[in-house]
């Protein structure tokens, strides 16, 4: 996922697993500092498929699922 706020960006991803019966946390935490402007996320699913989420809500918990 790549998040964009105040002129910048941050990149974070999500993995299966790393390691023998482990499972990784879903959720991802962005840190933008105070009063953050965000313009846009931007979310690339192992299948190819884009999605982009236009100025989601800080500090509240978004659940995207992969388009079908």
């Amino acid at each position: 996922m790549r998040l964009y706020w105040n002129g910048q960006q941050q990149v974070q991803e999500v993995t299966g697993g790393l390691g023998f019966c482990a499972q990784n946390q879903r959720a991802l935490h962005f840190g933008l500092g105070k009063n953050p402007q965000i313009e846009k996320a931007g979310i690339r699913w192992p299948s190819g498929k884009i999605v982009v989420l236009p100025k989601p809500e800080a500090g509240r918990i978004h659940t995207v699922k992969e388009p079908v």
